[in-house]
């Protein structure tokens, strides 16, 4: 997923801007029992995405997005 976005985000700031978007789960936020696995692997995709979004918010702003959703909710 790391190399993904990070190819994602590159190609996008030289197209001029974007957004990009990850699938995740609200079971990464709090997680499940039996499904830690999966918790633990959401759960670091929200937090790739989130510190991602950080990062692309620095001075120089990037035109470039990225955003975490969950299908479900």
């Amino acid at each position: 997923m790391l190399l993904g976005l990070r190819a994602a985000i590159g190609a996008m700031r030289r197209a001029g801007g974007g957004a990009v978007v990850v699938t995740s789960s609200v079971t990464g936020l709090g997680g499940e029992p039996r499904r830690w696995p999966y918790a633990a692997a959401k759960a670091g995709a929200i937090n790739l995405v989130r510190s991602a979004a950080i990062d692309l918010a620095l001075p120089p702003p990037s035109p470039v997005s990225p955003t975490a959703i969950d299908p479900v909710s």
